[in-house]
């Protein structure tokens, strides 16, 4: 169990604020519902076992004041210190609704940005739906960001995430 020290030592300064420096932080949960990555602006809840768990700040899912109310979770002010200057390869996961020029659209913005795809793999996984993933070269967070968030609008795309970097 975590120690108030401990958290004391995590937050240091006045301003009480978390900061996330490593997306891989043992201490943090990226919202399976939301899918939040650096950049996004952000909301976190510590639970009962001492993890955050992370949320999009407008996420329809993350903790309401009702069910803050009824359950031992704590809000806390969340922030990304990630540097925006570290380039590392990135695998972008997308559930979608199939359908004909997908991939095409997904590819252009990549492209757009600027960014090269080192590897893709599609499959249709039921007679309407499909999983899209797709390896990056390595690029800042700043730029990732931004082909996300062209991603996230487009009307076909039903989930988007990051899948864990296997670098080490």
């Amino acid at each position: 169990m975590i120690n108030p020290e401990f958290w004391g030592n995590i937050f240091g300064g006045d301003k009480n604020i978390f900061l996330i420096d490593d997306v891989q932080n043992p201490l943090i949960k990226l919202a399976s519902c939301c899918f939040p990555i650096p950049g996004d602006k952000i909301s976190g809840f510590i639970h009962d076992d001492k993890e955050i768990e992370i949320h999009l700040a407008d996420c329809p899912n993350k903790i309401n004041n009702k069910k803050l109310a009824q359950s031992k979770i704590i809000p806390i002010d969340v922030s990304w210190n990630i540097s925006k200057k570290i380039s590392r390869s990135h695998i972008i996961h997308l559930h979608v609704i199939d359908g004909k020029g997908i991939l095409f659209q997904i590819t252009k913005i990549i492209k757009d940005a600027g960014v090269a795809i080192i590897n893709s793999e599609s499959a249709e996984n039921n007679k309407n739906n499909a999983d899209i993933r797709i390896k990056l070269e390595a690029i800042t967070w700043p730029v990732f960001h931004k082909i996300v968030e062209k991603l996230r609008p487009l009307k076909f795309v039903k989930q988007i995430w990051e899948e864990p970097s296997q670098e080490a």
